[in-house]
C-alpha cells in the first residue's frame, strides 16, 4: 500500500543520509591531511566510490527487508512528527530494535561528534604550523563546511538519539515521552535546513545564485523598456 512505501521512503533515506554524512566525517579527515591517496584512481575507487556504494546498498537492502518482508499490522504513532507507519518488526524482534538503534543511530551521531572534534583539533594545530599559507585557507573552507553541517546534525538528532540510550539503560519510556516526540519531529529539520547550510558555507555557490538572480531582475526590467522603445514611430 502508498503507506508502506511511505514508510519506506522516509526510513531508508533518513537513514542513509545519516550513515553516509557519519562516514564523510571520517572521509574529510582523508580529504584534508591525505589528499595524495586519491591521485590513483585505483585508490580513489576504494577510498571514495566503494564505501558510499556499499553503504547505499546495505542500507537499501536492510529497509527493504524490515519494512516490505514483515507480516505483522503497521502501527501508526500519532505524534506530531508522524502519520508515517512505524515498522512492526521493530515490536515483535526486539534484536532488529537494537540494531537500528545502535547501528543506525548511535553509532553514526557518536562518529559524528568524535570526529569532527578531532578534524577541529587536527586543524587547529596544522593552522599554527601553516602560518596561514594558501594550503591553510583551502582546508580551512572544508573544515568550516564540515563542521557547520555537523553542528546541524548534532543539534537536531542527539537529543532523540540520547534519551533512546537512557531507555535501553532501564529509564522510564514515561519519562520525556513528549520530548521525544518533539525531538523525532525536529530531527527532519536536517533535510530542510542542510541546503542553507551548504550554501552559507560556499561563498562560490552563492555569489552564481546571486548573479543569477540580479540577471533575471535586470532581464525582466530591461525587456519592457525595449518593447516600448520599439513602438516609438521615427520622424
Amino acid at each position: 500500500s502508498f503507506s508502506v512505501f511511505w514508510s519506506f521512503l522516509d526510513y531508508s533515506l533518513y537513514g542513509t543520509q545519516f550513515i553516509i554524512f557519519s562516514w564523510a566525517t571520517i572521509e574529510r579527515h582523508i580529504l584534508i591531511f591525505h589528499d595524495r591517496c586519491l591521485l590513483n584512481r585505483k585508490r580513489r575507487f576504494l577510498i571514495h566510490y566503494l564505501p558510499l556504494i556499499i553503504l547505499i546498498v546495505y542500507s537499501s537492502i536492510y529497509y527493504c527487508i524490515i519494512i516490505f518482508a514483515p507480516f505483522c499490522p503497521y502501527i501508526f504513532y500519532r505524534l506530531p512528527a508522524y502519520g508515517v507507519p512505524f515498522p512492526c518488526i521493530y515490536y515483535y524482534v526486539n534484536i532488529i530494535a537494537i540494531w537500528e538503534l545502535v547501528c543506525h543511530q548511535i553509532i553514526p551521531i557518536f562518529i559524528i561528534i568524535l570526529f569532527s572534534l578531532s578534524l577541529l583539533i587536527r586543524v587547529l594545530w596544522k593552522k599554527s604550523r601553516l602560518h596561514r599559507s594558501i594550503q591553510w585557507r583551502k582546508q580551512r573552507k572544508m573544515t568550516i563546511q564540515l563542521l557547520s553541517v555537523s553542528i546541524l546534525y548534532i543539534t537536531f538528532s542527539a537529543p532523540g538519539v540520547f534519551l533512546n540510550i537512557s531507555y535501553e539503560f532501564g529509564v522510564s519510556r514515561a519519562v520525556g515521552i513528549t520530548f521525544m516526540s518533539y525531538a523525532y519531529f525536529f530531527s527532519y529539520y536536517i533535510v530542510f535546513l542542510f541546503p542553507f547550510v551548504c550554501l552559507g558555507t560556499l561563498p562560490e555557490l552563492k555569489k552564481k545564485l546571486e548573479k543569477l538572480f540580479w540577471y533575471q531582475r535586470q532581464g525582466r526590467r530591461i525587456a519592457p523598456d525595449a518593447l516600448f522603445r520599439t513602438r516609438i514611430p521615427r520622424h
